[in-house]
Order: structure tokens, then sequence, then C-alpha cells
């Protein structure tokens, strides 16, 4: 079954626009303030916000900006909800970096037109991961070959779990898909927890199991340490209380042999382009990151290595 989409609503009465987005087989969040907006928004990650921000206390204007500038949020499309006259709310609205607007009273097949193609246009822009809403491969690369090309120090992560095929194969692809969605909030959470120089932070999903940050590179230590500490306390709870009490899983490898597994840890290979040893190329990248990760993998547990490249 096809996750539903979330849609984070935005009205002083939102029951009707919330009637129409739940009709059609949208998954809705409510909220009212900025900053409730703000942070509902960053924690359910939605494909689309939308409202006619007449919430006391709101300005259209700096809430749009502030959701493209945040790294979690940015991608994340706008449509604003205005009355027929409204030009001022309007030019305003796009001026923040609202991607529609629609005028109230508004037709449902007009409403619900919209916001299907701002999230298609979206999701194929960045070629978004359904699963976590992270940009995804081709948004990675671009964005490291920008920063190549720039001649910025950064710092790239290449994230994966340990032993998820086994939880994979054992609990059914939903829990699977947990365990990954999981991951996602963790990176998002351990980086939000380290948001100094945030303009250099970057979060996408490869795909499957695979994940990739950019920060800067004085962050790299201790963006590691928090990304393990949370991803191995929150793990546990991802398992059956059978098998969280044993500490391990029993699967059956590629072989059909029947093997003991530990719970699933991360890896994170991470390299450094800064000084006078830049990166030229994305593939430098891609290459000096297998070889650690490959290096990593002989390790039962969480860990993280980094290539300083000087």
């Amino acid at each position: 079954m096809q996750k539903k989409q979330r849609i984070v609503v935005v009205d002083g009465d939102a029951r009707p626009l919330e009637q129409v987005l739940r009709s059609a087989g949208f998954e809705v969040v409510a909220a009212r303030s900025e900053e409730e907006i703000f942070q509902t928004a960053r924690h359910f990650s939605p494909s689309l916000i939308i409202g006619d921000f007449k919430t006391e206390g709101m300005n259209v204007l700096r809430f749009c900006k502030r959701v493209k500038r945040d790294y979690i949020l940015h991608y994340t499309p706008i449509i604003i909800v205005t009355k027929q006259g409204e030009i001022r709310e309007k030019i305003e609205a796009v001026n923040g970096g609202a991607d529609d607007y629609i005028v109230s009273p508004f037709h449902d097949e007009e409403l619900l037109a919209r916001i299907k193609r701002a999230i298609l246009a979206n999701e194929n822009a960045l070629n978004a991961n359904p699963l976590t809403k992270l940009p995804g491969n081709i948004s990675v690369k671009n964005e490291i070959q920008r920063r190549i090309a720039c001649g910025e120090d950064f710092a790239v992560y290449y994230l994966d779990i340990d032993n998820f095929k086994v939880f994979n194969d054992c609990y059914g692809y939903e829990r699977g898909d947990e365990a990954i969605t999981f991951t996602a909030r963790t990176l998002l959470s351990a980086m939000k927890k380290n948001e100094n120089q945030r303009e250099c932070d970057f979060v996408g999903h490869i795909g499957g199991d695979d994940f990739v940050m950019l920060s800067a590179p004085k962050k790299v230590d201790a963006l590691c340490r928090d990304v393990i500490e949370q991803f191995d306390a929150g793990v546990p709870q991802l398992y059956d209380q059978v098998d969280r009490e044993r500490r391990f899983l029993i699967g059956r490898d590629r072989k059909g042999r029947t093997n003991i597994y530990p719970f699933m840890t991360i890896s994170l290979a991470v390299t450094i382009s800064q000084g006078e040893r830049r990166f030229r190329h994305f593939a430098e990248v891609s290459q000096k990151s297998a070889e650690i990760k490959k290096y990593l993998k002989q390790y039962r547990k969480s860990i993280y290595m980094v290539d300083r490249r000087n």
C-alpha cells in the first residue's frame, strides 16, 4: 500500500481545507502559530505546507524565507491561500519563496491539481527519496560538484546501516522502512544539534540504507559522535521485545544457513576537502569513501573514520 503524503495546513479555520485534503487521500497535520507551523513541519517532513497564514503574529514573507533558509525544510513547497484582490500578499509570498498561490474561494479540483503539481515538481526537481523526503542521488552529486567547483572547504559523510538486510528479511519491508526513517531522523537531529555554520549543512538519501551528509570540516568529530550516540540509543526500540532481551537476531545468510546477527550499527566514512588537498571531481569523493567504508566493515560496532587528506 502506498504511504499517504503528509501536508501541514495553516489556516485560521482549517477544517474546510482539511476536509478537502483528507477526502483526496492526504494525511493532514494542522498548525496555527508561526513557531508551531515551523516545528511541526520540521518534525513531520511534509510533502507540502499550505494555508492562508493569517494567524496572529504571522508574517508571510518572514515565514517563507525562514522555511527556505532551513536545511531540513528548504525543499518543502509552500502554497499560499489568498483572497480575491490581495495582490500585496501574493507578491510577498512569491518574493519570500512560496511556490504557488491559490485564490479563495477555490474549486476543490483546482486546489488538488495545484497541490499535486507542486509536490510532483518538487520531487522531480530534487530526485527526492519518497520515503524520507531527503534529496536523492542526483541532488547529492550536484551539491558535491557545486562545492568542488566553488572551491569550498567541506566534509562528506557516506553512511550506511550494518546488518540492515537481516533486519529487513526478518521483520519485513514495512519495519525496514521504519529503520530507514529512524536513521534519517537521527541524521537530521544530530545535524540540528550542531547547527553552527548551518549554511554548509546538507543531508541526502542515496537510496536503501545509504545516506550522505555534508558539513563544514570543523564539525566532523562532534557530528559523528552525535550520530552514533543517537543511533545506538534508539535502534534497540526497532526490534521485538524478545530480540531486544537477547540482543541479537537469528537469520539466514545468502546460502540459507542459520546465523546469529547483532543489532544494526552505523558506519560513517568521512572525507574532507580543504586547503591544498581538495577534491577535483565527484568520482574522487565516491572512490575514497568506498575505500573507507570497506575498511569499517570489519568492525562490529557503530564507528566513523575520517580521511582529512592532509
